[in-house]
């Protein structure tokens, strides 16, 4: 029981690092791309069960436009399989949303790298009928 104890908290170190491994790499591509990055928001590897489904939903809280790109990790730290509704790299008008959506059964991290610090970021789990499971939040 304590060794598997220890292999599931080396394994979570693992991934986590690998996580923000990918974020980093991936974030700097970006800052190359041209988004000056004022805010960077992520959450955890959500994982979800049998016929429900993920997605990163983008908000921008503040007055003025906000450029965005939002993307998904997997937790080996590869791009998830996903759809989005214009959140890749572009401007999000003020009060607007955008979001980006796993493929069914798919477990990823979201990772938003914004021009500004006014928005806000979640990631949340439906099932198939879209009944709202969860909601975890994006953070520093």
């Amino acid at each position: 029981m304590v060794n598997r104890m220890i292999r599931q908290r080396r394994l979570g170190r693992l991934m986590l690092r690998t996580l923000a491994l990918a974020a980093l790499l991936w974030s700097s591509t970006l800052f190359g791309a041209g988004i000056a990055r004022a805010a960077t928001l992520a959450t955890p590897i959500v994982t979800v069960n049998n016929f429900q489904f993920a997605g990163c939903k983008v908000t921008n809280v503040g007055t003025s436009e906000v450029k965005v790109d939002v993307r998904m990790i997997r937790g080996d730290g590869i791009p998830a399989n996903v759809s989005s509704d214009g959140c890749f790299n572009r401007p999000l008008p003020a009060g607007q949303s955008c979001g980006v959506f796993l493929v069914p059964n798919e477990q990823a991290a979201c990772i938003v790298v914004a021009s500004s610090s006014r928005i806000r970021a979640a990631m949340t789990v439906f099932t198939s009928n879209t009944t709202l499971v969860t909601v975890v939040p994006a953070t520093k």
